[in-house]
């Protein structure tokens, strides 16, 4: 919405729920608006303004609705783009309903894992066959079937006795493999690391080393910063979001 509120100096409103709201002016070396442009790039309106004493295009100014699906992750929110990559693709829904969030900063549990890898690999339609559970501790879990097809998929065999520990966070280190086995298919085995992995906290005899070196060359992750991994770190929803992204080549808004 654009009001006038002076004779030189249109500004910008922004409707936030409740009120219209300020949110920016065109500036002027002189005189006042003129020639308002109207333009259309990639959906999003654009007005160009031109002050009429200099004849020079002064000002674009970008008019969009906060496009935001979850009210906990703003347009301004680092992983923003990729959250809403993963919801447009059908392979989340969020952390609840009423109201719509996402909690980002979560940790990603091996149970939500195994949904977000399915839809994931076989699309956001995919329903797991209804199956008896092989892991000791899933049985009755809302998760049970699609561990079973993750399972299925040879891209999980548990976390050791019979187990599956859905209720565990994911590490770093174990969403590496988890996400080239499902880009990739079980037999998949990444090259060996050679010299380097290339980041500070991950030696070339940790376990996950050449998994980890290949998710970094195919620029799916560039580390936790300071040039590390972090591959103890447990992996939040908001990272989560930049690794599907990244592993099923999804579109970006």
């Amino acid at each position: 919405m654009l009001e006038r509120i002076s004779s030189t100096k249109p500004t910008v409103m922004k409707f936030d729920g409740t009120n219209w709201v300020a949110v920016g002016s065109p500036g002027f070396t002189s005189g006042q608006a003129s020639y308002m442009s109207f333009a259309m790039h990639n959906g999003i309106p654009y007005i160009a303004y031109q002050d009429s004493a200099s004849s020079n295009k002064a000002t674009v100014m970008k008019f969009a609705n906060d496009p935001a699906t979850f009210q906990d992750v703003s347009v301004n929110y680092w992983a923003w783009r990729w959250i809403e990559s993963i919801y447009a693709a059908g392979i989340t829904g969020g952390c609840s309903v009423s109201p719509l969030n996402y909690c980002p900063t979560s940790p990603v549990t091996r149970a939500q894992m195994a949904v977000f890898l399915e839809k994931g690999v076989h699309g956001n339609s995919f329903t797991p066959a209804d199956v008896p559970p092989t892991f000791n501790d899933t049985a009755g879990h809302w998760a049970e079937d699609w561990i079973e097809a993750l399972k299925a998929d040879a891209i999980t065999s548990g976390c050791g006795d019979g187990n599956y520990c859905p209720e565990s966070p994911v590490t770093r280190a174990q969403m590496a493999v988890f996400l080239l086995k499902a880009k990739y298919g079980q037999s998949y085995n990444p090259p060996p690391v050679g010299g380097s992995t290339g980041f500070g906290d991950v030696p070339i005899d940790h376990w996950a080393a050449a998994w980890i070196k290949q998710l970094a060359a195919e620029n799916i992750t560039s580390g936790c910063g300071g040039g590390n991994y972090c591959p103890d770190n447990p992996v939040t929803r908001d990272q989560m979001a930049v690794f599907l992204q990244k592993s099923f080549n999804l579109p970006l808004p």
